[in-house]
């Protein structure tokens, strides 16, 4: 198995299928990434100021026009309920800080396994798919330490988001994003 440094710089060279949430959810998310004292923070990876989901990583596409788009038609916007603060810390120079989802919408793993079977992904680096929001990369034992200092602060400040938009990245820098209005 690949280990994650070599797994996100593989990534970095494929497409990426993820979602985006409503501006009230995006500003709940950010005030917990403003809460990490940038002392803490692992560097270059830092703070993540574009909050989403990863549905699917490491697809080998090369642009936006390979993904059929009527996959993600939705009637209205899905909502994620969080469950808590939580951290992985696999790595062994930084922790990433993480909102855990206590649950996400089934068709996020309808949209991934749909993803896996249709194309071409690069091996997974976790035997289990995860869904949650990343906060930030931090340095080793920080993250444990936001959550001990911050967990009862962050509980009141956000309970859930609402997932409005379907992202697809592609290595060159082209976007496609799919509203979910239906």
């Amino acid at each position: 198995m690949k280990s994650f440094a070599q797994y996100l710089e593989e990534s970095y060279k494929s497409a990426c299928i993820m979602v985006e949430f409503d501006d009230p959810s995006t500003k709940s998310v950010l005030s917990i990434v403003d809460m990490v004292p940038n002392d803490w923070v692992y560097e270059p990876e830092g703070k993540e100021y574009t909050p989403h989901i990863t549905i699917r990583y490491g697809l080998n596409l090369d642009t936006v026009d390979d993904f059929p788009r009527l996959m993600f038609f939705m009637p209205y916007p899905q909502v994620c309920e969080i469950q808590e603060l939580s951290k992985f810390d696999t790595h062994p120079d930084y922790d990433v800080l993480i909102m855990k989802l206590r649950k996400t919408p089934k068709i996020f793993h309808v949209w991934r396994e749909y993803i896996e079977m249709r194309f071409d992904c690069k091996e997974e680096t976790y035997d289990e798919y995860v869904p949650h929001i990343t906060i930030a990369y931090m340095k080793k034992g920080y993250a444990q330490q936001f959550i001990d200092d911050y967990a009862d602060e962050y509980v009141e400040k956000i309970m859930s988001v609402t997932v409005d938009k379907v992202i697809i990245s592609v290595p060159n820098g082209e976007k496609l994003i799919i509203p979910l209005k239906g």
